[in-house]
């Protein structure tokens, strides 16, 4: 018995004494590279070093959801606790987002308020920015939804987004993924639909995949140049110092083309669209009690005297010699006849114009005062040079 014991003691001692002597040993290098982290403190200091975009709610639901997705980034980059991510997410509220977050905290007060979850949050946020009239809009355009073009990025991205607003449309899986392959084009639906694809995901890789070689084969079958680049932009260089030949010396006249609604102008003479009635006498409007217009030298109607062509011919030879002696141009040497520049006659100058004669003999207007020397003492008005 004694024996036994013995035995047991002396396999059961040495380990002991090993594990004693492991715990009294410092750790290795090794060891000191997994210890526990320590815990950081949170504030919301760290989390704005993380650039969180800012939400004013006034840029429509597309913008919400991005920022959606941008507020989960920020969460994970800053690790932010749960219990602080709605008063985070919250911080970077501005412009109407702010208002309606201040209305919110005055009703429910300050701690109701940010002891709000995220997804609780979140649904207030639809609320209040996607009301239910904007989501029948996006309802309509969900149905209506095309992939327009090659732009299939686009599409899906609009999917998905409309997907998240109004999801009771795309209750089902099998339902999100008919609803997206009916929106793409014939020749991609078909491919799709043949393959049987039990996942949106693996759908929307094989759509971008089908797209990217349909865009590929209308390039191989239109190319642009059959030159390669580096030989056009060689090309290009060295015609850039020369002239441009003149292929046609011929001065080619541009003419423009005819406007087959273009009307040709009325000669004719338009008509009276006054208030006088037509005189039968002279064929001309006039009032009733006015006289007709008739020269007596040519008797014709219409016109008076100062108006007359064939006025030179019709007058007497006086008054045509008379009109004839004011017709004959002056001299060249002519010198321009002198008059007097007071009255205005040309026999005489000023000098010698009886006006400017008469008034520089006129005795001159003013009075003068003569005062003697006692005069001048005894008066307060005069100043005596003192």
């Amino acid at each position: 018995m004694m024996a036994l014991m013995a035995d047991q003691f002396a396999r059961v001692v040495p380990k002991v004494i090993s594990k004693i002597r492991a715990s009294e040993t410092p750790h290795s290098s090794v060891d000191s590279k997994v210890e526990a982290r320590k815990p950081v403190s949170f504030n919301f200091k760290h989390f704005a070093s993380c650039n969180p975009n800012p939400f004013t709610g006034n840029d429509g639901v597309t913008a919400m959801l991005e920022w959606f997705d941008n507020i989960e980034v920020t969460f994970i980059n800053s690790e932010c606790p749960e219990e602080l991510k709605t008063r985070s997410a919250t911080g970077v509220f501005q412009a109407r987002a702010l208002e309606w977050w201040t209305n919110e905290r005055n009703i429910r007060s300050n701690e109701l308020a940010y002891a709000l979850t995220r997804e609780e949050t979140r649904a207030l946020m639809m609320d209040e920015f996607c009301p239910p009239h904007e989501q029948r809009k996006l309802e309509e355009e969900f149905w209506v939804l095309k992939q327009i073009g090659d732009n299939n990025l686009a599409y899906t991205t609009r999917f998905n987004q409309l997907s998240f607003i109004v999801p009771h449309l795309v209750s089902t899986p099998d339902r999100k993924r008919s609803k997206y392959i009916n929106g793409l084009p014939p020749s991609m639906r078909d491919t799709i639909e043949a393959a049987k694809l039990d996942s949106i995901e693996a759908i929307y890789r094989l759509a971008a995949s089908l797209n990217n070689n349909h865009v590929r084969d209308k390039q191989a079958a239109n190319p642009v140049s059959s030159k390669p680049a580096h030989q056009i932009t060689q090309q290009s260089n060295n015609n850039r110092g020369k002239k441009r030949k003149q292929s046609n010396p011929v001065c080619n006249a541009i003419v423009p083309p005819v406007n087959p609604n273009l009307v040709a102008p009325d000669n004719a003479q338009k008509s009276y669209t006054g208030i006088h009635p037509k005189c039968a006498t002279c064929n001309f409007h006039h009032p009733t009690t006015a006289r007709c217009r008739r020269y007596d030298n040519c008797n014709r109607y219409g016109h008076t005297i100062n108006f007359c062509r064939n006025q030179q011919q019709q007058a007497p030879p006086a008054q045509q010699a008379q009109q004839a002696q004011q017709a004959l141009p002056a001299p060249q040497n002519a010198r321009p006849a002198r008059a007097c520049f007071k009255c205005g006659d040309a026999n005489h100058i000023r000098p010698q114009c009886p006006l400017w004669n008469q008034e520089q003999q006129q005795p001159p207007c003013g009075r003068a005062f003569n005062l003697n020397a006692n005069q001048a003492r005894n008066d307060n008005d005069v100043d005596n040079g003192r």
